[in-house]
C-alpha cells in the first residue's frame, strides 16, 4: 500500500529559541523566503503525500493561517498580473489537504502520533518533524525512499538516519544495526534514546523522518513515560516492535543533509544557507 498520509508534530514550545518563540512558533521561522514548516510540507507533497495532519499547540492559529487558501488575495494578484507573487503561493495548491489535532501539553513525539490516530486510520503513514528540513541531492526524495523500504521489506517501521560525531550522540535517538548489516538500508536490532558516547551502539542518529504502520499505535500504548517530563519516546515504541518480532529498518540520508533549527546557532546557519541559495539562483520564491 502506498503511503499518502503524514503526521507533522508542531506543538513544541521552542524554549531554546526564546524570546522569539514567545510570539512566533519555531516552525514558522523564515528559512530563506519560506517558513521552516513550508519547506517540510513541500517535501512531503513532492513525495506523494496527500493528507497532512498537524499536531498543534498554542500556535495553532498562526499555522492554520499560513496553510489556508485566500481566494480574495489570489484573485487580486491575478487581476494585477502579479504572476511571480502568485507563484509564491503554489504550496497551497500542491494537492495536499491539511487537518489539525490539538496537543494541549507536549509529552513527546510518541504522544503526538497517538493523538493523530483517528485521522490516520488503518493505513501506513509518514512522520516528519516540523522543525527539521531535509535537503537531498536534486531528484532524490528521502520520504519516497522510506516509503519504498517499508513496502518492499514489509517493515513495521523505517527511520531515516545520519552519521553524527561523538558530541551529537546524546542529542538524538541512536540506532543499533543487526550484526553484519551494511549499505544504505540497515535492519535494526535496537535503538537507544540520547545515549552518551560509552553507551551508543553506533554513530547513526535518527534524522526526523519516519514511516510507520498502524502497529506503532499498539506499541505506543504499551509505553509508559518514566522520565520527569512524562514524554512518550518513539524509540521505546520501536523497541516494543522489535521485541514483538516486527521488522524495523534504517535508511541512511547519504549525500543529503538534515537542517535542524532547534537552537539559534543551527537556525542562523540554516537561514544563511538557504538565503544564499536563493540569491545565487535569482529566486524570490
Amino acid at each position: 500500500m502506498n503511503i499518502t498520509k503524514a503526521v507533522v508534530p508542531v506543538a513544541g514550545l521552542g524554549t531554546r529559541l526564546l524570546p522569539l518563540t514567545m510570539s512566533v512558533p519555531k516552525v514558522m521561522f523564515p528559512v530563506g523566503s519560506k517558513p521552516v514548516l513550508q519547506h517540510v510540507v513541500e517535501e512531503l507533497a513532492a513525495a506523494g503525500i496527500r493528507e497532512i495532519v498537524f499536531v498543534v499547540g498554542k500556535d495553532e492559529a498562526i499555522i492554520r493561517n499560513h496553510f489556508r487558501i485566500d481566494p480574495v488575495l489570489e484573485k487580486r494578484l491575478e487581476q494585477k498580473g502579479e504572476t511571480e507573487l502568485l507563484e509564491n503561493l503554489r504550496y497551497l495548491h500542491s494537492g495536499a489537504s491539511f487537518s489539525f489535532v490539538r496537543q494541549n501539553e507536549p509529552h513527546g513525539l510518541g504522544h503526538a502520533i497517538l493523538l493523530a490516530r483517528d485521522q490516520l486510520g488503518e493505513e501506513p503513514f509518514i512522520v516528519a518533524l516540523g522543525d527539521s528540513i531535509i535537503e537531498m541531492p536534486s531528484g532524490d526524495s528521502l520520504v519516497k525512499g522510506l516509503i519504498d523500504v517499508r513496502k518492499n521489506r514489509n517493515a513495521a517501521a523505517v527511520v531515516a538516519v545520519q552519521e553524527v560525531d561523538e558530541a551529537g550522540l546524546s542529542k538524538y535517538g541512536i540506532v543499533s544495526p543487526l550484526e553484519g548489516e551494511k549499505g544504505d538500508v540497515l535492519a535494526l536490532g535496537g535503538l537507544v534514546e540520547k545515549p552518551g558516547p560509552e553507551a551508543a551502539p553506533s554513530n547513526l542518529a535518527i534524522a526526523s523522518r519516519y514511516a510507520f504502520t498502524p502497529e506503532i499505535f499498539f506499541a505506543l500504548e504499551q509505553v509508559r513515560p518514566e522520565d520527569p517530563k512524562r514524554e512518550w519516546q518513539i524509540t521505546d515504541a520501536m523497541i516494543q516492535l522489535l521485541n514483538a518480532g516486527k521488522k524495523v529498518f534504517a535508511v541512511k540520508i547519504g549525500q543529503g543533509k538534515r537542517h535542524d533549527i532547534g537552537h539559534f546557532a543551527g537556525y542562523f546557519r540554516v537561514f544563511s544557507h538557504f538565503a544564499e541559495k536563493e540569491l545565487e539562483g535569482g529566486s524570490q520564491s
